[in-house]
């Protein structure tokens, strides 16, 4: 059994999982990433800061130093642990970080009106912000994300996208068949999976490889 994974995996818990059961495991990325230049948003042009993925933090805190006043949130907990480790307290923090208007809804009650910030990729879908009033919502692109397509020399039984730029850019080199079992990193990939004619996808709520453990567990049952 081989599983693809567009992610590489270090987690010694999933890795040990992934061992007992003999499964063949490809991790292998299909997108790279690249700072950009950004504008240094005024203080007072913002009043809280809603980051999507540690990548996301990363590229901003490069430039950017973070008045203690401002509302932090964090699409789910691996974000909110990696802001926590920059030395950021975390004022919200998502529950089902693979469901967008799953967060949104909570996040909207928490600041009210208040003018969020979203540093993100330049090929966000910006899954949050359809959720909030546009005036409210200022984007700010931080990162590029670079398609880098490689071709899989076998053919997995189960493909997990953890990306629509990863989706994207995997089909530019390889094919998904019928007989592959797929499952989506959150609803915008599974979501963009649909759009590209591919159906029975099972999708993670949480989107973290805990999660991802039980649905193998699931599937090699």
């Amino acid at each position: 059994m081989t599983v693809y994974i567009s992610k590489k995996v270090e987690d010694v818990d999933f890795l040990n999982f992934i061992r007992e059961r003999n499964i063949e495991l490809c991790a292998v990325p299909m997108i790279s990433f690249k700072s950009t230049v950004f504008p240094i948003p005024k203080e007072e042009d913002y009043d809280a800061v809603f980051f999507t993925s540690p990548r996301s933090v990363v590229f901003f805190l490069e430039k950017v130093e973070l008045d203690e006043s401002k509302f932090i949130g964090a699409i789910g907990k691996s974000t909110a642990s990696f802001i926590h480790q920059q030395g950021y307290s975390v004022h919200f923090t998502g529950i089902q970080s693979g469901k967008p208007k799953e967060v949104a809804e909570p996040f909207k009650a928490a600041i009210g009106d208040q003018k969020v910030l979203f540093p993100q990729s330049s090929r966000s879908k910006k899954s949050v912000q359809k959720y909030m009033k546009p005036e409210q919502c200022i984007d700010l692109v931080v990162y590029e994300t670079l398609l880098e397509p490689k071709e899989l020399k076998s053919s997995p039984e189960i493909l997990v996208f953890t990306s629509p730029s990863n989706v994207e850019s995997f089909l530019k080199k390889n094919s998904i068949d019928k007989e592959q079992k797929i499952i989506a990193w959150g609803d915008s990939t599974a979501l963009y999976l649909e759009e590209k004619g591919c159906s029975s996808i099972q999708t993670l709520e949480k989107s973290n490889l805990e999660e991802l453990q039980i649905a193998l567990k699931t599937m090699l049952n």
